[in-house]
């Protein structure tokens, strides 16, 4: 039985790790021995495939690479997979040092990496990796204007299509106002997701129709965001939904869905929304142009703006009928291109690239 590990900083909500969940599934199935080193536990533990075994890692000091490096020589894994910042450094490290091949993973875009001492450590690391995964067209744009693995591939993040058909149904204790349109947001409630111009965007919406959003998430902006509302005056159109284990059945209950992130690489809740056959009102940043194809899906809108992204909301709040017409070009989008099993096995013949080249005494190419 061939082993992988995948290094990911936590088993938290997000994008990456809900990627990573979908992916236990398919490799299990094809006779993989999956086990994943992560900082932090969370809710990914519950969503993984139940044959994959999980390895915690003591953090709170600089010996996490050779805590790392011992696990790697523990288990003998064929590959390492590594997730996200800290563990692009950390794994990284790890699978350098015990010379086992090293694929990287690409979630972002440029804009979303700020100076910093991780950020810098990873530049200087990921070109050493066998191979480099990006899920957008501008996260392999990061690695061409530079010494970079000999193997790049873009491929788009996925979700599962079944989940698409679930029933409207909101969370327990979560209520709209009768008659209010619904706009959905899904994601971490932090900083750069844009969630200040959100609000301000609602209650410019406010003055032309009912209308609430629900925000689907948890994080350290909340009490911000909550005294935000109240100072607007929207505090009753603003529903904080918390974590959301189904998000597809509170999507089928949206009628219109938002990101509004000052970057992104491939945002998994949009390709969520558009397989449930939403429109989507989306800020201009990232990969998003790879996905919401505007007019014909949903708008694109500059970040920071409230009053373009309140305006491309009404324009759809007021016009069902090309609401419903972008959403049907959504999910027949998501339905032929974001097959989580065709990207997972896209990621395996990166995996059999680099490990017969390691055999064979070459370097992996695309």
């Amino acid at each position: 039985m061939t082993r992988v590990l995948h290094c990911i900083t936590s088993l938290d909500l997000g994008g990456s790790q809900r990627q990573l969940a979908l992916l236990s599934r398919v490799l299990a199935r094809r006779g993989w021995d999956v086990h994943v080193a992560s900082l932090q536990n969370g809710h990914l533990a519950d969503a993984l495939d139940p044959a994959t075994t999980i390895h915690f890692v003591e953090h709170q000091d600089v010996r996490v690479p050779f805590r790392l490096a011992g696990l790697i020589g523990r288990l003998q894994p064929a590959v390492v997979q590594t997730w996200l910042v800290h563990m692009d450094v950390f794994g990284g490290l790890a699978a350098l040092a015990r010379g086992v091949p090293w694929v990287a993973t690409e979630r972002s875009s440029a804009l979303g990496y700020r100076p910093r001492v991780s950020t810098g450590m990873r530049a200087l690391l990921v070109p050493r990796a066998d191979a480099l995964v990006a899920n957008s067209a501008g996260g392999l744009e990061i690695w061409r204007r530079r010494a970079r693995p000999a193997t790049q591939r873009l491929i788009r993040n996925a979700m599962d299509l079944d989940l698409a058909t679930a029933g409207p149904q909101l969370p327990a204790g979560v209520t709209v106002p009768a008659g209010a349109a619904v706009i959905v947001y899904a994601g971490r409630l932090v900083a750069d997701k844009g969630l200040r111009v959100l609000l301000e965007a609602v209650a410019r919406v406010r003055r032309d129709r009912p209308a609430a959003a629900i925000l689907c998430g948890t994080g350290p902006f909340e009490p911000e965001l909550r005294r935000l509302a109240h100072d607007l005056g929207i505090a009753s159109d603003i529903i904080f939904a918390g974590f959301v284990q189904d998000i597809c059945a509170v999507l089928h209950r949206a009628d219109i869905f938002v990101s509004v992130s000052l970057a992104e690489g491939s945002p998994n809740a949009v390709l969520e929304a558009m397989a449930c056959g939403l429109p989507v009102v989306a800020t201009d940043v990232g990969g998003v142009r790879e996905f919401v194809v505007d007019p014909i899906g949903g708008a694109v809108v500059p970040p920071r703006n409230a009053r373009a992204l309140a305006d491309a909301l009404v324009r759809y709040l007021a016009h069902p009928e090309a609401a419903r017409a972008a959403g049907a070009h959504n999910r027949l989008k998501a339905s032929t291109e974001f097959s989580w099993r065709a990207s997972a096995l896209q990621l395996l013949d990166v995996y059999h690239r680099v490990v017969d080249a390691r055999r064979h005494g070459e370097r992996a190419s695309a």
